[in-house]
């Protein structure tokens, strides 16, 4: 074994168990991500929809509205981002985007928004996973 790989070994057990779990657990997620579909939880919340990890929480108002679609196609472009650079990853990148949007004052610098809307036409989820306090029987598609 070479040298570095002993000392990385060391550093990797060295780590606290929680730095461990943290790092597993984002991994695990990001796993999860790439094979199943996102869970989509309706609730009242003051945005329209918020994602976090595998889950997306979508504001009832907009779940029944017509603009389901087009929030849960950006949301849909977060949670493969979140799946490619891990949740932690695109929390980190998420920040530092948001942060040269507003040192440059233009929403429009913002390079991970940026990459979900110039792909928005093939963000269609295969399928979802919808939790929450339905108001009818209500089957949607896409």
């Amino acid at each position: 074994m070479s040298p570095d790989a002993i000392s990385m070994i060391g550093f990797i057990a060295s780590l606290p168990l929680l730095v461990k779990l943290i790092i597993g657990v984002n991994y695990a997620f990001a796993g999860y991500m790439y094979i199943a579909p996102p869970i989509i939880i309706v609730a009242d919340i003051e945005q329209d929809a918020i994602n976090i990890a595998p889950v997306i929480v979508i504001d009832t108002e907009v779940f029944y509205s017509n603009r389901f679609n087009e929030v849960l196609k950006v949301e849909y472009g977060k949670y493969l981002q979140s799946a490619y650079y891990t949740p932690i990853g695109r929390a980190l990148l998420s920040l530092l985007a948001d942060g040269w949007s507003l040192l440059t004052g233009s929403t429009d610098n913002n390079f991970l928004l940026k990459e979900v809307y110039d792909n928005i036409d093939i963000l269609v989820p295969p399928k979802i996973i919808i939790i929450g306090d339905l108001k009818f029987p209500y089957i949607r598609g896409l």
